[in-house]
């Protein structure tokens, strides 16, 4: 084929390609999420999925109903002990409930209350990654989070595809690859 020719293909596949995607709609491109109604039915009746409750969980956090949130990934732990991502939702709960714990880890300046409460999230924290050490943070969008100083890194700062090892106050060290 001459150099015209292909160039020309290739203008009529790109001009082709845009105008299909200017005719999709909104609705095409991305499905609907289920209704809340939907997702606690699934649960109910998929009981043994740790997977529905943690969309449920998911959801309730949308929401901001926290309690429920906490049973429905109770109860995905309860149904799988290995399933990771309950550990790191449950971690993150508390500064869900209370969004300036995470200035107060960070500024090492935590009510006698609120250490305890901190230290448990950095264990679920760690549980969750040692028994996924391939979990993505993405699971919760913590690139534009930070992690509890527990871990003492800032997750939006974290190397891509490097190897990084976290301390924990209350654990061990344990690494993880991001």
């Amino acid at each position: 084929m001459s150099r015209p020719v292909v160039v020309a293909l290739a203008a009529a596949l790109t001009v082709g390609a845009g105008v299909a995607l200017a005719q999709q709609t909104p609705s095409a491109t991305r499905p609907k999420p289920p209704t809340l109604d939907e997702l606690e039915a699934r649960a109910r009746r998929d009981s043994l999925d740790p997977e529905a409750h943690f969309r449920l969980a998911q959801r309730y956090n949308e929401l901001k109903r926290f309690d429920a949130e906490e049973r429905a990934l109770r109860a995905a732990i309860a149904i799988d002990p290995r399933f990771a991502p309950a550990y790191l939702w449950l971690g993150f709960l508390p500064y869900d409930r209370q969004p300036k714990l995470w200035d107060d880890e960070r500024k090492d300046r935590l009510s006698p209350a609120e250490v305890p409460v901190a230290e448990e999230s950095g264990r679920l924290f760690a549980k969750a990654f040692l028994i996924n050490p391939m979990m993505e943070f993405r699971l919760r969008d913590v690139t534009t989070r930070f992690l509890p100083s527990s871990f003492g890194i800032a997750a939006s700062r974290l190397p891509t595809n490097e190897h990084i090892t976290l301390r924990s106050r209350t654990s061990k060290r344990f690494s993880l690859v991001r």
